[in-house]
């Protein structure tokens, strides 16, 4: 065998281990060295002086001072709180006591006028188009009766829910009987909507009109006891052309009233 031949350059293998060994010295001689020419540019953080310092100048209040001052004012908390429950209990037990009125204690809230907006609409669009309904359902035009149960009457029976709950999910002590009505006829609405919706589909004009008038009068009922029954359904007016965009995001053709 030639020299030449035994001096051969060393395999791909070698060559990669080679590299490999290589690449691994770079590596860890740039991670474990003790300044790096990038670390050099980062900001410097606060010293460990300068934490203790700050540390320090927090719990420089002396310890029973501190102990001191939280313990009154956990007393005064806690006084507060048995005032505002003895009041509470005072304003129950007074036989004058009136019913707290929807506007004096909602007209600042930011759900209620938003309920307002966005459930209103739908209760008052369901009770314009009733008696239209009706007229088609005693002349027998069944596409019409049917149009109203899938658009006004059934759009209005959950906002019906809606709005009731949102006089009493404001954070407030309300203690209004007219809430409970409104619960009340918007459930009554419901159920009768669903046995509407079978006469219809059955084509039963009798049990139909007898649904349909039941549905009025919790329509009614409910409107008169939230004093929504007015022209405008209670929503009152606000303006729809602002620059700034639409002031509820519902994409509801029935939600704004133009003036």
């Amino acid at each position: 065998m030639s020299l030449g031949h035994q001096e051969r350059a060393p395999s791909t293998a070698t060559r990669g281990g080679y590299v490999g060994a290589g690449g691994f010295l770079f590596a860890s001689s740039f991670l474990l060295s003790p300044s790096p020419s990038w670390a050099r540019n980062l900001p410097s953080g606060p010293s460990k002086a300068e934490l203790l310092e700050k540390t320090r100048a927090k719990d420089s209040e002396d310890p029973v001072e501190k102990k001191a001052r939280l313990a009154a004012l956990r007393k005064e908390r806690l006084e507060r709180q048995r005032q505002l429950d003895a009041e509470e209990e005072a304003r129950k037990k007074d036989p004058n006591r009136k019913e707290v009125d929807i506007d004096a204690n909602l007209r600042a809230s930011y759900y209620y006028p938003t309920a307002q907006k966005r459930y209103l609409p739908r209760v008052k669009a369901a009770a314009d188009a009733l008696p239209a309904a009706r007229e088609a359902l005693q002349a027998g035009e069944w596409e019409k009766v049917e149009s109203y149960v899938a658009k006004e009457a059934d759009n209005a029976a959950l906002p019906l829910k809606l709005y009731a709950s949102s006089l009493t999910g404001q954070g407030l002590s309300l203690d209004v009987s007219y809430v409970k009505v409104l619960s009340q006829q918007g459930d009554v609405y419901g159920k009768e909507l669903e046995n509407f919706k079978k006469a219809v589909k059955s084509r039963d004009t009798t049990k139909a009109l007898t649904s349909l008038g039941k549905m009025e009068s919790a329509l009614v009922l409910y409107r008169k006891t939230a004093r929504i029954d007015k022209e405008d359904g209670g929503v009152g007016e606000f303006p729809t052309d602002t620059k700034l965009g639409a002031s509820f995001g519902n994409n509801n053709p029935t939600l704004y009233k133009k003036k």
